[in-house]
């Protein structure tokens, strides 16, 4: 068992996030790895998990529990599995990961417990066994799980917990520090720290440094800046510590990382689901996953069972990246068919393939490889919305109801697409009762008040469709599609001039043939009306194409 602490001197610098992605990796490798949350003062190592696991029991008892026992009651429990809980990978081809929390930060009772554990007793007073038990508790984990890795998630600063994580369990440290005056000025005292007490050369461990949320650098001038700062950072830790016993790492930073952490060792279209998943994302993603594939390498250093896959993932990850920057479409295609055999168990890449089958109309391929994707992640939110999307233009609605319902909540824009595939199915009360229910808890949903108002329009309740058609228009003036909507309810009501007013500010606004095909029923109406077709005209819109293109 190779045991890894993960350290930093202050919060906020992506330790925690570090450690979860090395899990995960190892997870992903069939490796069995056990994680404890040392940071007892400020828990959160289980939330780095959420996307991608499950915990199997949010009551169960954690390691402030089992400090306690001994603290307070002088009892040293008889093993510590009923102290551990479980990771429970979405991806169906991980293994769970062993997780020992600091314990249920919801009951009162953990602060009490950890207020209570008397630290000084246990180290420094003449009877105190914290290195024993500490030391025991090391070897209950390796007896009773026989894990390959087991990381620490140790706590910030200089104190009794992070002495503990640090010298008396760690085989390996890794600490993580941002480019800061103060980042820097405590890792060098933490470094100044092992040499004053020789207990680090003694012990042999192993020590790696992590300059992290570096921005990612684009242009030249921004990799030199970058340069720069690793080449100062590097050169005020030499100070202290020899280049040679510190290995040196960075980790990019992700620009959406205000928004929400995630992890990144695994991971025509609307404008709305690809802000989900974009190109300069993957960019990102792809140097992230980088990043994280060097500091892994490193850990595992001399573990020949995954040397062979780490190769074959890290020339995945360079023919994903030379994908991402191919324009023609076609060679794109051929890099990625490469990626996924080479990692079929990441699901980006499928993601990635199915996108681009996607732009090539290839709609079957295109479901195929989101399917696919979903079965190595279930809680995919751009899968289950392409498949949502795709299922309509298949005529799949049923399928298109299945997948776009669970994800309204998290992704509102589809619920209009839900409406529609309702529609398509002849379910048009369910589809406003469902229109309904959705606006009253979205009331600004502009695509979901355009749908409603061609529910009622169809219905005959054009009263309550101008009312919210022209909600959605001042919530939205430039959209075309809304203007059209207006159009129709102006049609559909027999006010003519409203409706060749409103068609003709919707055809500046670049409606196109496509568009007005969803309400051919409407048109056909004006097929024979010479200011129709003049106005068809004057926009280039092929009047035939809206009445021959087929509907999703």
């Amino acid at each position: 068992m190779k045991t890894i602490t993960f350290y930093s001197y202050k919060g906020g610098v992506g330790r925690s996030l570090t450690l979860a992605n090395i899990a995960m990796r190892l997870s992903q490798l069939k490796k069995t790895v056990c994680v404890v949350d040392f940071d007892l003062d400020a828990p959160g190592l289980r939330f780095k998990f959420t996307n991608d696991y499950l915990l199997e029991d949010n009551e169960k008892k954690g390691l402030v529990d089992y400090i306690y026992q001994f603290s307070q009651e002088g009892e040293l429990p008889e093993n510590i599995s009923d102290f551990t809980n479980k990771l429970i990978p979405k991806n169906v081809n991980s293994e769970p990961i062993i997780f020992i929390s600091a314990g249920n930060i919801n009951s009162s009772d953990y602060w009490k417990k950890l207020s209570m554990i008397r630290w000084a007793d246990m180290f420094y007073s003449k009877h105190g066994h914290g290195i024993k038990f500490f030391l025991d508790l090391k070897a209950k984990i390796e007896k009773e799980f026989q894990p390959d890795y087991l990381l620490i998630d140790s706590r910030t600063g200089i104190t009794d917990i992070s002495g503990i994580t640090l010298r008396i369990l760690a085989d390996e440290i890794i600490i993580l520090a941002v480019n800061n005056k103060e980042n820097i000025f405590g890792t060098k005292k933490i470094l100044q720290s092992f040499i004053n007490e020789s207990y680090i050369s003694k012990k042999k461990i192993k020590l790696r440094f992590v300059l992290t949320r570096l921005p990612y650098s684009e242009s030249t001038q921004d990799k030199e800046k970058e340069f720069q700062v690793i080449q100062s950072v590097k050169k005020e830790l030499q100070d202290v510590y020899n280049e040679k016993e510190l290995d040196f790492f960075v980790i990019h930073a992700d620009k959406d990382l205000g928004e929400k952490e995630s992890l990144v060792l695994g991971s025509s279209i609307d404008e709305k689901a690809r802000l989900l998943f974009n190109k300069k994302q993957h960019e990102t993603e792809t140097m992230l996953s980088r990043d994280y594939l060097t500091l892994f390498d490193k850990i595992t250093e001399g573990d020949l069972f995954q040397e062979a896959h780490l190769l074959k993932i890290k020339e995945a990850e360079e023919e994903f990246a030379n994908a991402m920057n191919q324009k023609d479409l076609t060679k794109k295609l051929v890099y990625l068919n490469k990626v996924i055999k080479l990692d079929s168990n990441n699901y980006r890449y499928l993601i990635e393939r199915g996108t681009l089958f996607w732009t090539l109309e290839m709609t079957q391929e295109a479901i195929d490889d989101f399917l696919d994707a979903l079965k190595l992640k279930n809680s995919d939110l751009y899968a289950q919305y392409a498949l949502g999307l795709l299922s309509i233009k298949s005529k799949e609605y049923e399928n298109a109801v299945k997948y776009l319902t669970p994800i309204i909540q998290i992704l509102p824009e589809a619920a209009s697409y839900k409406a529609y595939a309702l529609r398509k199915l002849n379910r048009n009360k369910e589809a406003l009762d469902f229109l309904n229910q959705f606006l009253g808890e979205h009331p600004d949903m502009d695509t979901a008040l355009n749908s409603r108002a061609d529910l009622l329009r169809i219905n005959g309740d054009f009263d309550n469709a101008l009312k919210d058609i022209y909600k959605a228009i001042e919530l939205n003036p430039s959209e075309p599609m809304f203007i059209a909507t207006l159009a129709e309810i102006r049609a559909s009501s027999k006010d003519i001039e409203g409706f060749y007013l409103s068609l003709t500010i919707a055809l500046s606004k670049g409606l196109t043939a496509l568009q007005m095909s969803a309400a051919k029923e409407v048109y056909e109406m004006f097929i024979n009306d010479k200011r129709f077709l003049e106005l068809m005209g004057k926009y280039q819109i092929d009047v035939n194409s809206v009445f021959s293109i087929k509907e999703s």
